[in-house]
This record gives C-alpha cells, sequence and structure tokens, in this order.
C-alpha cells in the first residue's frame, strides 16, 4: 500500500507558483524538464454526486494553472490541468508508474495513456471543456513536463509535411500495469472515446498461492488488503467496433480468426444486487452469441460467452493484455488465464451454467479466437519432417498436444489449468477456485487433495518423491511450494524462462507442486537420482554459514496464524464477496483491532480458520517495533487505519525491518505476502500498548 504522507509536501524548489485560490499552494515544476515527484492528494465531497464516498486519496501530479473541483469533490492540491494548458505538452514518467486521464469536469474521465518509467505521452485530442490528471492510486512516482514545441514553418515542398494538429483520437500509449486491476482510479470509469490500436505492452502479474477473492473479475490470489472494488474498470479508452465477428460452428476451423478489436463496455446497473455502483466502463470481447446480464448489471455490448460456445475454443492476445474469467452469471467469477501478448489460453471444462468473458479494465487489447486443436486420430507416418506450418500459433516451443512425462530440454511441458474444488470442511479460499500447475504422472504418487479441496489434477508431489528433482522452467514463471497436506505450504524456490530449482531437504510427509495463478507456463522435470556420495571431501577454508537467523536475546517469537478475512460490511455480503485468506500476527484484543474499519466489500473481520476472532491490527504502538524474520515471507503494511492506501514492505527469512510510521499513519499489520501460509518472526521493543 502507498504510503499517506503530509498533504502539505513541499515539491521542488523551482518553479514555485501560486496554486488557484481554490487550493493549497504547492511548489510545482511545470515546464522545465526536471523531475518533480507527485503528491499525495485527498478528494473530499462539497457537493454532489461523490460517486466515491465522502473522501478519498491518491497521488497525483499537480498544476500551477489548474483547478481542485470535480465530480462534487475538491482536491486539496490543484490536479486537473484545463485542456487549453494541456494541449501539446508531453508528461514522461521518470520512476514508479502513472496513468493520464481526462474529461469534462463533472463527467467520468477516459485514460489517455498508462506509463510506466522511461514511458512518455504528449496531450493530444482534448475538447474545450475536458481537464487533464497525472495520478497513480496506488503508489507515489516522478514526472517532468515538457512544453509544447513551435510549429514548424511551412515549405513550398509539393510533398506536405505532417500536419501539427493535435489527433482527436487520444493517445495509445501501452499500459504497463496489469491486468485485472483490484484497485481502480479515483477517476471514474466513462462514455468512451475512439481509439485506434489497442496497448500493446503489458506486464501480467500473478500471484503466488490460488485464492478465491474476487476483484471486478477474480484474480486467483488477491492480497489480504486489496484494493477497491467497487469499480473494476479504470478508465476506458475505446469505442465499441461495430462488428467483432467470431463465431463459433459446428465444424469450426483450426485457423485463428483476424485479429478482433476489444470494445469500451459500460455495466449499468438494471438489477438488485449491483456490487460496484450505478456504473462502470472498461474493455472486453464481443461475442455475436453473447449475453449481456450479470449480477444486477446490462453491458452495452455482449461480452459474456456461454459455455456451450466457448468450450472447445482458444483465445490468443495478440497485443495488450487480458484475463479470462469465467463462472455463473449471477456469482463470482474465478480468472481462468492472464494472457500477455503472443500467450493463447484453451477454454474447456466449463459448467453448462458458466459464461466467460475476456477483460482488461485499464487499456484496449486484440486477440483471436480459433477452435482448440486436438490431436489427429489418425496419425500419417513421414519419413521426414513436415514443411507445413502449426495451425495452432504459440509464443514459445510448441508441445505436443498429448504432452510426454518425460519432455525434452527442447520443448517442454506446458502446465495444465487446475480447479480446486472444495469437498471438505475447511476450504479456506472458497468453494471453488483456479489456477495453474504441473500434473505429475500418476506413477510418481501424487495426491490431488489439500486443505479440503479436490484438485481437477494430482499436482502435489510426495517429498520421497520430489527431493533431488528438478524443475526447470523453459517458458513464463512458476513459484514452487510445499508443506503438509492438511497445514499450510511455504514458498521453496522460484523460477523464471531458463531457470532451474534443485527440490531438496523436504520432510516426511510433506508435499510440492509447482504452479502460477495468473498464466501458463512450460517446464521440465528431471527426476533426481540417488547419488552417491562424494569420496574426496572438499575442504574449505570458510565455515557454511548458518542459514538460522540468531534470534536476538530479548526478542519474543512469534507465530502467524492462518486466517480468513470476512466481509462484514451489509447482510448477505459474505454470499456476495468471499473471504481473503492468508495468515497474519494476532495481538491481544485490548491492543489491536480484529477489523480494517473500511468501507463497502472492503469492510472486513478477521477470523482464524476455527472461527475465532484474531486481533492482526496493530494500533500507533507499532511505532519502532523490529521485526526478524526466521521463517517463512512476511508483508509488513504501515497505513491510516480505515483508508485504502498503504506502504508494503515485503520480508524473506533472515531479513529485519523496524516499522516507521509516517505522518498521518496510525497502524500496522505483519501478515502473509498475499499467501494462505506461515510465518516466525522474532520481535523486539514490540511491546503492545492499549488501543486508544
Amino acid at each position: 500500500m502507498a504510503s499517506r504522507q503530509a498533504r502539505s509536501a513541499a515539491v521542488l524548489a523551482l518553479g514555485l507558483i501560486a496554486a488557484s485560490l481554490s487550493a493549497p499552494a504547492v511548489a510545482v515544476v511545470d515546464l522545465a524538464a526536471q523531475d518533480t515527484p507527485s503528491q499525495q492528494v485527498t478528494w473530499d465531497c462539497t457537493g454532489s454526486p461523490c460517486p466515491w464516498g465522502p473522501s478519498t486519496a491518491g497521488n497525483a501530479a499537480v498544476w500551477s494553472d489548474g483547478t481542485t473541483a470535480r465530480y462534487g469533490y475538491t482536491t486539496s492540491v490543484a490536479v486537473y490541468l484545463p485542456a487549453a494548458s494541456a494541449l501539446g505538452r508531453t508528461i514522461t514518467v521518470t520512476s514508479g508508474n502513472a496513468s493520464v486521464y481526462a474529461g469534462p469536469a463533472d463527467s467520468p474521465h477516459r485514460a489517455l495513456a498508462h506509463l510506466a518509467s522511461g514511458d512518455a505521452y504528449t496531450v493530444s485530442g482534448l475538447d474545450a471543456g475536458d481537464m487533464l490528471s497525472l495520478q497513480n492510486d496506488g503508489g507515489s512516482f516522478t514526472y517532468t513536463i515538457e512544453a509544447a514545441a513551435p510549429a514548424p514553418e511551412p515549405t513550398p515542398d509539393p510533398t506536405p509535411e505532417p500536419s501539427v494538429e493535435p489527433t482527436p483520437e487520444p493517445s495509445d500509449e501501452p499500459s504497463v500495469e496489469p491486468t485485472p486491476t483490484t484497485e481502480p482510479s479515483v477517476e471514474p470509469t466513462v462514455e468512451p472515446t475512439p481509439t485506434v490500436e489497442p496497448s500493446a505492452e503489458p506486464t501480467p502479474q500473478p500471484s503466488d498461492e490460488p485464492s478465491a477473492e474476487p476483484s471486478v473479475e477474480p484474480t486467483p490470489e488477491p492480497s489480504v488488503e486489496p484494493t477497491p472494488t467497487t469499480e473494476p474498470s479504470a478508465e476506458p479508452t475505446s469505442e465499441p467496433s461495430t462488428t467483432p465477428t467470431v463465431t463459433p460452428t459446428s465444424e469450426p476451423s483450426t485457423a485463428p480468426s483476424a485479429d478482433l478489436s476489444s470494445q469500451s463496455v459500460t455495466w449499468t446497473c438494471t438489477g438488485n444486487s449491483c456490487p460496484w455502483g450505478g456504473q462502470l466502463s472498461g474493455n472486453a470481447g464481443v461475442w455475436p452469441d453473447g449475453v449481456s446480464t450479470r449480477y444486477g448489471y446490462t453491458t452495452s455490448v455482449a461480452i459474456y460467452l456461454p459455455a456451450a460456445a466457448a468450450n472447445g475454443t482458444t483465445i490468443t492476445v495478440t497485443s495488450g493484455s487480458a484475463g479470462i474469467y469465467a463462472g455463473p452469471v449471477d456469482s463470482p467469477h474465478r480468472s481462468l488465464a492472464q494472457l500477455a501478448t503472443g500467450e493463447g489460453h484453451a477454454i474447456d471444462g466449463l459448467a453448462s451454467d458458466e459464461v466467460i468473458s475476456i477483460q482488461n479494465d485499464g487499456g484496449p487489447f486484440t486477440y483471436t479466437v480459433a477452435a482448440t486443436v486436438e490431436p489427429s486420430p489418425e496419425p500419417t507416418p513421414s519419413p521426414t519432417p513436415s514443411t507445413e506450418p502449426s495451425p495452432e500459433p504459440s509464443t514459445g516451443p510448441t508441445p505436443s498436444p498429448e504432452p510426454s512425462t518425460e519432455p525434452s530440454a527442447g520443448a517442454g511441458t506446458p502446465s495444465q489449468a487446475v480447479t480446486w474444488t472444495c469437498a471438505g470442511a475447511s476450504c479456506p479460499w472458497g468453494d471453488q477456485l483456479s489456477g495453474n500447475a504441473v500434473a505429475w504422472p500418476e506413477s510418481t504418487g501424487a495426491l490431488s487433495t489439500r486443505h479440503g479441496y479436490t484438485t481437477s489434477a494430482a499436482i502435489y508431489l510426495p517429498a520421497e518423491v520430489a527431493n533431488g528433482d528438478t524443475v526447470t522452467v523453459v517458458s513464463g514463471s512458476a513459484a514452487l511450494y510445499a508443506g503438509t497436506p492438511t497445514g499450510s505450504h511455504r514458498q521453496v524456490g522460484q523460477a523464471s524462462a531458463g531457470e532451474s530449482v534443485t527440490i531438496d531437504g523436504l520432510a516426511a510427509g510433506e508435499v510440492l507442486s509447482v504452479q502460477n495463478d495468473g498464466s501458463a507456463f512450460a517446464y521440465v522435470h528431471t527426476s533426481g537420482e540417488p547419488t552417491e556420495p562424494t569420496p574426496e571431501p572438499t575442504p574449505t577454508s570458510e565455515p557454511t554459514p548458518d542459514p538460522t537467523p540468531t534470534t536476538p536475546p530479548d526478542a519474543v517469537v512469534m507465530q502467524s496464524t492462518l486466517a480468513l478475512w470476512h466481509c462484514t460490511a451489509f447482510a448477505g455480503c459474505e454470499n456476495d464477496w468471499a473471504p481473503w485468506s492468508g495468515g497474519a500476527v494476532s495481538w491481544p484484543s485490548w491492543a489491536a483491532y480484529p477489523n480494517n474499519d473500511r468501507q463497502g466489500s472492503n469492510a472486513r473481520t478477521v477470523e482464524s480458520l476455527d472461527g475465532e476472532t484474531l486481533y492482526p491490527y496493530m494500533g500507533e504502538w507499532a511505532d519502532g517495533c523490529e521485526i526478524l524474520v526466521l521463517e517463512g515471507d512476511v508483508l509488513v503494511i504501515e497505513w491510516e487505519r480505515g483508508t485504502d492506501v498503504w506502504r508494503s514492505t515485503y520480508l524473506s527469512p533472515g531479513d529485519s525491518y523496524t516499522i516507521d510510521l509516517q505522518p498521518g499513519e496510525d497502524g500496522a499489520m505483519i501478515e502473509t505476502p498475499d499467501t494462505p501460509t506461515s510465518f516466525t518472526v522474532a520481535l523486539s521493543s514490540c511491546t503492545p500498548q492499549p488501543l486508544p
């Protein structure tokens, strides 16, 4: 979570200009190509309609000639730049990332560009009544602003010079933020505006262990403290295309369709539940035989494809990025895959009452749809390799449709889409969830049960088989987890394409899995043959360091507790929103809070898997608490209680950290990093105190 710094922080000394009378005075570097830091901004409701509640906060660029009023809110600094001043300026993000939004003062704003560090965008195509902002809800960033370049002198050359008039089309700068996001911008979604080309450079963001908590369309593993989900869309950037047509037929062609463009879609509340507010928007694939109703909303185009038409198709993203989601019409949806440019996913195994959608809240994308290629029942032997190209395009090595359990190092075996279905009592991640994992051969004795769930494939490899084995990731990335079938699992390795992990040290009774919740991967599994001890000991002048951190003599050792964050905002909330799962250090009831005091579906109360109330939210006494991680992975959050912004610090075994609350912050929590795992920490100078 981003830090909630003092709202009156000074920026650079150069270019000090007084802000408008409706905003506090702020130091701004406006036209010099020098790094300027974003500022913490508060939106306070002073009028109507105030669609985001009484107050919200984020990070934004501040303009000397900007304004502070929009949609019933007054901002603490001038973050909205009128079109007349914005046109022609070039915005470059020099660290962090940020998005450029534009629109009228009292209407939803559209996303013009999503900029990563080093990306630039020149403002064009604004209407006279538009205003522009540069924002990042979740973290700070730095940027430079350059004034518009002077128009070139016309020349008599008969070849016309390119026009310097601003194009009416919004920028198509690629988004670097992964989708789906769980924290929409404080900018609401909008009436879509035309776009010519979709975004082309996504950054996928897979989580570690599967989770059932939805965002707008659920990602497999949200944070224990996810960002608001009241608006799944960020800022739309495209006008619906008139004819995206891909119709699966009874005799489908295996060739992919021509590139189809996503369309800008609006969800309008026309029913009862409507958990995301009155209206929101985003980008999605449109289906000729799709449906347009879900969860009390009616979409402007048919984006939900019934299972009967979806099963047996393969969707490939050709530019931008998108997520594929599935579930019943009136229930939360699970993530089937998060696809970057060139990645595809085969749809299979959907229940008859389910629908799928392909979406990106933050930016447009293009994609193809083809029938999933089945292996030929009558293969034709040939003494020479075929020169015909494969009918199924692939972004990496093309595995056989029926992969061998002993793959060659060059090809790799593809991971499988796996579903976890609750078949027991505890089921901490909800009734069902899905992800991608290695499915082990039957001969290995791999299990398909864990923590009350049954998996659709045997993904849990017994320790006696796993120890000594090596997993090499050929494409994509994956994480390795280990633990007992009924206990929490720890991460024992992680590998990207070309990297290997050798498994060692698993205890008897433990199992190992190789997973990526967000996207598929390919791998090579090499069995570890028993090796003879080396007869020649290799002396070393340096002793092998002890991997176990030394506990300080005055420290208190504490272990996390597996926990569920239950939705308590309104009656029936838990029926609509699955609990978040994770683990945290719990404190005495008089020293910490059992809930986060947030709003809407983000209001959560913490309980153990046995239903006991836990108290993980520390008060101001957390300031100065010294943390040494002994086992497991840890996430420390520092925040202002009840808000949707915080600072995150990730720690591994041996790491140490001292909580240092900043102005405005009044609490902290020591938890797991988005996974229902366990950890052990040694705490010093961390004596609980009574809450105020």
